[in-house]
């Protein structure tokens, strides 16, 4: 019963599936040298909060899909690309739902959050 993983620095993209179906898997830290989520790395994991790390330039599609339990996403400046389905059936509100989904669609625009609160740049 896996509740918390911190990937090692050095770290550059996450594989398929890694920690796919990890339902206890509560928490993640990731390596600030990451730049890449792999598709569906955590599809049904039981994260409750992600805070993407400063070099992290992709989130792949189906990446955190159906993590009904995932409340908070701290996203980075540095984010370029969230690929459909990326956040796909999570515990969002439908209001944070379709702005990542206007994300994944626009890569130009750009997410910067302060608090709780953000700004969407075009």
């Amino acid at each position: 019963n896996l509740e918390e993983v911190t990937l090692n620095e050095g770290l550059k993209e996450t594989g398929l599936e890694t920690f796919g179906y990890c339902y206890a898997l509560k928490e993640i830290n990731f390596p600030n040298s990451l730049e890449t989520i792999g598709q569906r790395s955590f599809q049904n994991a039981g994260l409750t909060k992600i805070s993407l790390p400063e070099n992290l330039i992709t989130v792949k599609g189906g990446a955190f899909v159906s993590c009904a339990s995932l409340q908070e996403i701290i996203l980075n400046e540095n984010l370029q690309t969230i690929e459909s389905n990326a956040f796909q059936s999570c515990g969002f509100s439908p209001a944070s739902q379709t702005l990542l989904q206007v994300l994944s669609e626009n890569a130009q625009a750009q997410l910067r959050f302060t608090h709780h609160s953000y700004m969407l740049i075009w």
